[in-house]
Formats: structure tokens, C-alpha cells, sequence
């Protein structure tokens, strides 16, 4: 088992993305998407928009659509995770109860099924 000490504080986005793309390259599809993984557990990268699609398109060359799937799925995991805590803290600035919340968080996830989103 590889066990990889990072220290996210050393690395910069554009060192990610190029290790991801690399490593899809070089290494394949599985250390490629392992790589990504373990960058997104920090949440500097999380929510990096370009890492994940880096991230796809490097699958995407190598055939692997299925991984590519599981990164865009994790995208929209990391992404959902953002309008939540966007409605929370509007909710909170308007005054909103614990039911007006809920109702904008299930109209935002129906939203997104609507536009094709991946909910």
C-alpha cells in the first residue's frame, strides 16, 4: 500500500492539476484518480473547479469513462456542498426557520436535476 505524506501548504493548484494530468499519463488511470482523491481531502483543492476537469479529461484520454464518471459525480458532491452552505447562510441573514431552509435546499436540488446536473 503507497502511503503519501503531503503537506497541502507545499503544493499550489497548478502543481496538482500538472501531477494529476502526469500521473494519468505516466502512472494511469487508477494512481491518476487515487492522486485526485487525496487532493480533494484538502480543502484548498476541494472546490477547485479546474482540478476536476483536469482531472475527467485526463480519464477521458486514457478510456477510462467510468473513472471519469466517478470524478464528475464527485464534483457535483463538492459543488452541492457549496449551495448548501450558500442557502444556510442566506437563510440566517434573512431570518429564515429551519422549514423555509429545507424548502430552498430540495427547490435547488430539483433545480439541478431539471438543468441535468448529476443530485
Amino acid at each position: 500500500m503507497l502511503n503519501l505524506q503531503i503537506n497541502p501548504d507545499s503544493l499550489t493548484r497548478e502543481q496538482v492539476i500538472t501531477e494529476v494530468a502526469s500521473l494519468a499519463e505516466e502512472a494511469g488511470s487508477m494512481v491518476a484518480l487515487g492522486f485526485f482523491n487525496l487532493a480533494i481531502g484538502f480543502a484548498k483543492f476541494r472546490h477547485f473547479l479546474r482540478l476536476y476537469i483536469v482531472c475527467a479529461t485526463s480519464l477521458i484520454g486514457n478510456g477510462s469513462f467510468d473513472r471519469a464518471r466517478e470524478a464528475m459525480r464527485i464534483m457535483d458532491r463538492s459543488f452541492a456542498e457549496i449551495g448548501r452552505l450558500v442557502i444556510n447562510e442566506f437563510c440566517k441573514s434573512i431570518g429564515a426557520d429551519s422549514k423555509q431552509r429545507q424548502g430552498l435546499i430540495r427547490l435547488a436540488k430539483k433545480n439541478g436535476e431539471r438543468l441535468g446536473f448529476l443530485a
